[in-house]
């Protein structure tokens, strides 16, 4: 058998979980671009941490009708959901220590004019490189068939995850620390700090 060429390869999500910013912050790490797209996953959704609780906000795309679809050609359905994203994102993260930092650069983000969900996912995962979290960001030419660390469906709403050290959030004063969101909240949270925190967590898995 063919050794794997990669030994971590990921899906292109979109603002992804923080534990997908830990494993793309790894060497030998592929984003697998040219795989059929998967409904219900974090491929076209996000989690934040809102007034009342954990939100999941969804990029609706064009139905597929049950045909395996490749994921670059996966059309964002309309544009209603980007007004409704940022008013969210407003709404939970306005009293956030680097919301003014970033909250300009993601408007630009939601205005974009892209169409596909690929297109837009490369944008914020870009946007998240530019925070200063410098990703692998390495994309795949063919569809991978094999890798010592399959994290393609690892990446589900149901998905569970190993324990990580709780940081301050916006409504820490109302719930307990709800881990796995969004790196944004991340981001909105800790800012420059955001990367050393994630090196811990990366550094403690690989020990």
């Amino acid at each position: 058998m063919t050794k794997p060429q990669y030994l971590n390869v990921l899906p292109l999500c979109c603002f992804p979980p923080i534990h997908w910013v830990v494993i793309a912050l790894r060497a030998n790490t592929i984003i697998d671009v040219h795989e059929h797209y998967v409904k219900q996953t974090y491929r076209n959704r996000f989690d934040l941490l809102g007034v009342n609780g954990k939100i999941t906000l969804t990029i609706p795309v064009q139905g597929q009708k049950g045909v395996k679809t490749p994921f670059h050609e996966i059309q964002i359905a309309d544009s209603s959901w980007r007004k409704l994203h940022l008013t969210t994102i407003r709404s939970a993260y306005g009293r956030a220590a680097f919301f003014e930092h970033y909250i300009d650069e993601l408007e630009a983000l939601f205005q974009s004019e892209q169409t596909k969900l690929q297109s837009f996912n490369l944008d914020v995962l870009n946007w998240i490189v530019r925070c200063g979290i410098p990703m692998n960001i390495v994309l795949s030419t063919t569809h991978i068939e094999s890798a010592a660390n399959d994290f393609r469906n690892a990446f589900e709403p149901s998905s569970d995850w190993p324990q990580m050290p709780s940081y301050p959030q916006v409504f820490s004063d109302r719930f307990a620390f709800v881990q796995n969101l969004s790196v944004l909240d991340l981001l909105m949270n800790k800012g420059s700090g955001s990367l050393e925190y994630l090196q811990r967590i990366n550094t403690s898995q690989n020990s």
